[in-house]
């Protein structure tokens, strides 16, 4: 007996395919069937329809059409016409046939010559008479076959002079067999190949939210980038096609998951103008609180790309067979994908010295974090994002002694009566270099007289020509080491604001820049105005310094005390070395170069601007009734030429090697400045020589001068600062001495702080939790 197993083994098409294609050519009014029946199979194959399901929203075609009989005695002509010759040529009394996908009066219509034929229990009118899809006799056979040959079924009926096809070659030998399996193979092979190629166009269209079309361009012409970028859809669809065993479903579900994806990366760069990092998908609960907040809403293009790949799906179901691939191979595909993808990721996709050449920098803003992400593309940054997703615990980390030692202080609120307004002003790359070279005109004329009415100092910070943010947000938060900040974190802007004060902050320069626009959010403060929704423009220190002014007048309608933390711009980087400004500021001497010397003069004209704006904030706050206290300091040195050539050719050696050196590298002055009112209120003449520490403990060492104590780790702060005043990585300084290497008991302390430190900054902490 020979026993076919699916229509396609006699004809070149499959029946029930052909004819519902071909009955909705004789009704157009049904095209829309074709959707519904693609959509069906896809959602078969994702096993949310069970078998039966599917059926049924295939073959309800036949309900609509009234006259299906007519349909099917035009459609046995046509049939005919795609018989296989060797069926033709056969005598069919002992054929057995069984077509599991298409009904069963369909297929006795059509070959009524055959013995015995097995299909669909399913009538005319769309309903099914039996629960079973198959006779009982052939039950067992039928669960051991599939649509298409697999290896089991080849071994139990190879002894038959009829095999099974895959996808309409017919196989009677082990080799043909094989080979037609390997054809099919490569042939899904290539059109998921292919169809990755799709879907990586897409995630570069919407990796830059509003098209850039240079930065696509550039990742297309680097090949590096494009085949990183490439790899990752390419790997996933083969993932996919290993588990699903069908490349239509491979690529729908993995096409689903890459827009998923490429959809969270574009609104979150479009409300937030922050790139999707692997991080988010470590922090969900963090991320979908953050969703909520906004109207995710398609509009054209993300419309458009969906129904294009609904095409491209619908075209690929009805024009493409596919062959069903062993479970054997599709677990060596499976093992293979996995294991060369994982070296790929570690050898590869984690690796800096790659990240960092491939890029085009000259077409964007070198200084933005988003765009230095986005020009590299999508898929490639966020697996490298990886690299710095988590952050490592310090070596002996233990979150019990940290809050056993935070619960050891006490929660202090503020004295209602004693609440001045509190304003700190970072001034980019400041520094006063009368310190150590003579000067012909003086820049910080109006900066010395502030001196001599505030108590001034110096802080030691832990960055050079660089890295701003670190004194910003050691200043606070009071923390060393800083945390990733993607969610909310402990700040002493979170202090003032349980204090009842309105805090805010002003930084006139894009709000991507260091992600300020987001972290300020988490550090606490009620707002922030930035170029993009405030400031229009970069604006030097005159004009921030007025907004200063007038952001403190609007809080006075609130009759709440105020915080703000100001970071100025001015001043920053690079200076120019190719011409002389008017006023010359530096003694020029014989050894300066022209190059240092005009980097040199330029950078204190600069200084000399700030220094004219300055006087004007002080002297308002000076008439100010209400008290006020302002801490003014610098971010840290500027980058005065290559290779420091300003400091080397002004008499300055930034030694790290000697205290001196250091000191030269890392100190910057600062002052606490506060008006008679605030003088008055706290009895204190807040003038004299200030201690010298580091920025993580300014509001501390404010709040010891004024006799307060703060939230625990505020507290906590203001002993370990009687121990070690100064934690740089070059040097400590402790008991005015200064140390490379830390004591015993010192290490032990300052342990106990790195600890305390990771465990706060990660840790909302409620001061009334036990």
């Amino acid at each position: 007996m020979n026993i076919y197993i699916d229509s396609t083994t006699i004809h070149k098409k499959n029946c029930g395919n052909t004819f519902l294609k071909f009955s909705i050519a004789r009704h157009p009014k049904y095209f829309l069937h074709l959707f519904v029946w693609t959509i069906s199979n896809v959602l078969y194959h994702l096993h949310i329809y069970d078998k039966k399901t599917y059926l049924v929203k295939k073959w309800s075609l036949l309900s609509r059409i009234s006259n299906i009989k007519e349909d099917v005695a035009t459609f046995q002509l046509y049939y005919k016409k795609g018989l296989y010759s060797w069926f033709t040529e056969k005598e069919h009394h002992e054929v057995t046939l069984i077509d599991e996908n298409t009904p069963e009066f369909l297929l006795e219509s059509l070959f009524d010559d055959v013995v015995q034929i097995y299909g669909l229990s399913i009538d005319d009118k769309g309903n099914f008479v039996s629960q079973l899809e198959i006779s009982d006799i052939w039950k067992d056979e039928w669960n051991n076959a599939a649509v298409y040959v697999n290896d089991k079924y080849y071994k139990k009926y190879e002894k038959y002079a009829t095999v099974h096809v895959v996808c309409g070659k017919i196989c009677t030998d082990t080799k043909s067999y094989r080979n037609c399996k390997l054809y099919h193979l490569a042939t899904d092979a290539f059109m998921i190949c292919a169809f990755s190629g799709i879907l990586l166009m897409m995630t570069l269209f919407f990796a830059t939210v509003h098209i850039r079309v240079d930065i696509i361009i550039n990742i297309i012409k680097d090949p590096v980038l494009l085949i990183l970028n490439y790899l990752p859809i390419a790997f996933l669809l083969i993932l996919l096609y290993s588990i699903f065993g069908s490349s239509l479903a491979s690529m729908i579900s993995g096409a689903t998951i890459i827009f998923v994806l490429s959809m969270i990366n574009y609104f979150k760069l479009l409300y937030r103008d922050e790139p999707f990092v692997i991080s988010d998908i470590l922090l969900a609960k963090e991320a979908g609180d953050m969703a909520g907040k906004y109207a995710i809403v398609f509009h054209s293009k993300q419309w458009l790309t969906i129904f294009i790949l609904i095409v491209v799906f619908f075209f690929i179901h009805h024009f493409y067979r596919q062959a069903r691939q062993g479970k054997k191979m599709r677990l060596t595909i499976a093992i293979c994908d996995v294991v060369i993808f994982y070296c790929l990721f570690q050898g590869i996709y984690q690796d800096q010295s790659i990240y960092s050449v491939h890029a085009n920098l000259s077409i964007i803003n070198r200084w933005s974090s988003t765009q230095n992400y986005q020009v590299r593309g999508f898929l490639y940054p966020l697996l490298y994002s990886y690299s710095y997703a988590i952050e490592r615990e310090p070596e002996n980390y233990d979150p019990n002694a940290a809050k056993a030692v935070l619960k050891s202080y006490e929660y202090q609120d503020m004295d209602d009566a004693k609440k001045a307004n509190v304003i700190g002003i970072m001034l980019e790359s400041y520094n006063d270099f009368s310190r150590y070279t003579d000067l012909a005109n003086d820049p910080y004329h109006n900066f010395h007289e502030i001196q001599k009415e505030s108590i001034s100092g110096n802080f030691v910070s832990n960055i050079f020509a660089g890295g701003t943010v670190a004194s910003e947000r050691s200043f606070l938060n009071g923390y060393k080491n800083h945390p990733r900040y993607l969610y909310n974190t402990n700040s002493f802007v979170r202090y003032f604001k349980e204090q009842g004060y309105y805090t805010e902050a002003l930084h006139p320069c894009y709000g991507w820049f260091y992600n300020r626009r987001n972290i300020n959010t988490y550090l606490g403060f009620d707002n922030f105005y930035y170029i993009e929704n405030y400031f229009g423009k970069i604006e030097k220190d005159h004009v921030l310094f007025q907004e200063i002014i007038d952001g403190y007048e609007r809080n006075k309608s609130r009759e709440i005390p105020y915080f703000n933390m100001t970071v100025t711009y001015q001043n920053h980087g690079p200076y120019s070395s190719g011409s002389l400004t008017d006023t010359t500021y530096l003694i020029r001497n014989d050894m300066i170069e022209d190059d240092p010397y005009y980097t040199m003069n330029n950078y204190l004209s600069g200084i000399a601007d700030t220094d004219l704006a300055m006087k004007e904030l002080f002297d308002y706050f000076r008439a100010e009734k209400e008290p006020v206290i302002i801490i003014m300091f610098g971010d840290h040195n500027p980058l005065l030429g290559d290779g420091n050539s300003g400091y080397l050719q002004n008499g300055m050696s930034l030694d790290l090697g000697t205290v001196d050196g250091f000191l030269e590298y890392y100190e910057i002055p600062y002052v606490i400045w506060a008006n008679d009112a605030a003088k008055e209120m706290y009895d204190l003449p807040f003038e004299g020589e200030g201690d010298r520490f580091s920025a993580m403990y300014f509001l501390p060492y404010l709040f010891r001068y004024l006799g307060l104590e703060g939230n625990e780790y505020m507290q906590y702060l203001n002993d370990l600062y009687d121990k070690i005043p100064v934690m740089n990585d070059n040097y400590y300084f402790i008991n005015n001495e200064w140390k490379k290497e830390l004591k015993e008991d010192e290490l032990n302390t300052f342990n106990e702080f790195i600890n305390l430190e990771y465990y706060y900054a990660h840790n909302l902490w409620e001061h009334s939790q036990e």
